[in-house]
């Protein structure tokens, strides 16, 4: 490092500083594998334990109150400690931030809000069926097992499902699916990302039942987060899905249970006000996207190309195969140095190593093996659920 770039960045010390370092898909493949591979061992764990909460009269409440905790902890660590390896800002990296700005959370809510609408009532009657395929085919029970449970413990059930379910998934997955897998797949363009992470979203569930769902929620999630380059909407989105999930789940319990010509009518109700929905949400992000993607006198292209002018602001310097995005040159909150073997990003405290562009071999290799676990586990559950 020469003069210049030392004096630059001792008077660069009241700056709030940026990471710009980011995953690669590699890091996103890898990442999924110890993820279901990690989470199917702790439920393994998990289940006689529960099973064992239940037998001693603890009750059905507090027992899915500590799965849930204990899973979603396991899932957020494994983002963190995955950021931490690599060097990356938790829920950072190139251009998406957790922004709190609660003007786009709107059309964010309408868009998921109205998918839930719009496809429950179909998702619930698939659901239906394919449980019981499930149950003539391999003698399993079907979907609503759950009647057959004594509640004894309402509140902590409630607490369940109206707090823990909705709240710590929505913050734990969302770090790791859009933080982590999202961010990293990125690298081969934002279609492939928002794609593959909706898939890999509805793997990792590992409910057969709700693959479909699953699938069109994560890559709604996704197309959002990086629409609004902000993970906050992921966060809210999320919350809102499984909230609604579970409200959607008991008032058309109770409307068909008083009435199926209720329920029905409900049902048509929700479908109508959710094409409405996602209509409204849709027309926004088109809009939303052209002007984007429309130059102008204030905004800079995202991936532009920018040279920055050394003797007016810290450098930024790339070697071939490192990956930055650019907005943090313009931001001027980033000071990178070349070493002669490597360039290294300055983040307040000391240099550290960019994330280098993956080998497509072993990012394809990674990514197949996982999603071959994946779809094993969910065939393996179909079979064996009983």
């Amino acid at each position: 490092m020469n003069h210049y770039e030392r004096t630059e960045l001792e008077g660069l010390s009241t700056f709030k500083w940026q990471n710009p370092n980011k995953f690669n898909a590699t890091n996103a493949a890898i990442a999924f594998l110890v993820a279901i591979v990690g989470f199917n061992l702790l439920s393994l764990v998990i289940s006689p334990i529960m099973k064992l909460m239940i037998d001693s009269g603890v009750g059905m409440g507090i027992a899915l109150c500590f799965s849930v905790v204990i899973s979603q902890l396991f899932i957020f660590g494994l983002a963190y400690i995955f950021c931490k390896i690599k060097k990356v800002a938790l829920f950072g990296g190139a251009d998406l931030r957790l922004r709190f700005t609660f003007a786009p959370c709107l059309p964010a809510l309408l868009l998921s809000v109205g998918t839930l609408l719009l496809i429950m009532p179909s998702h619930n009657y698939f659901a239906e069926k394919l449980g019981e395929v499930q149950k003539a085919l391999f003698g399993g029970s079907t979907l609503d097992y759950l009647a057959d449970i004594k509640i004894t413990d309402a509140f902590a059930i409630l607490f369940y499902a109206f707090v823990l379910a909705p709240i710590l998934p929505a913050i734990a997955e969302e770090a790791l699916f859009r933080g982590v897998i999202m961010s990293g797949l990125r690298e081969f363009g934002n279609f492939f990302a928002i794609i593959v992470s909706g898939a890999l979203f509805a793997l990792m569930h590992g409910n057969y039942s709700q693959l479909i769902l699953q699938f069109i929620l994560g890559c709604e999630i996704a197309f959002v987060v990086i629409v609004n380059e902000n993970y906050l909407l992921g966060i809210v989105m999320h919350f809102m899905n499984n909230l609604f999930a579970v409200l959607f789940g008991v008032f058309t319990t109770i409307a068909l249970e008083m009435s199926p010509v209720l329920g029905n009518f409900l049902e048509g109700i929700s479908v109508f006000l959710g094409l409405i929905m996602v209509c409204v949400a849709i027309c926004y992000y088109f809009r939303l996207i052209k002007y984007k993607s429309t130059p102008s006198l204030y905004r800079t292209r995202r991936f532009a190309f920018y040279k920055p002018d050394l003797k007016k602001r810290p450098c930024c310097l790339l070697g071939k195969g490192d990956l930055l995005s650019n907005r943090f040159v313009v931001d001027n909150k980033v000071v990178v140095v070349n070493d002669n073997s490597n360039f290294l990003f300055f983040n307040g405290r000391k240099f550290h190593k960019f994330t280098k562009r993956s080998n497509k071999v072993v990012f394809a290799i990674t990514l197949s093996v996982a999603l071959l676990l994946a779809v094993g586990l969910i065939v393996l559950s179909f079979i064996l659920v009983g």
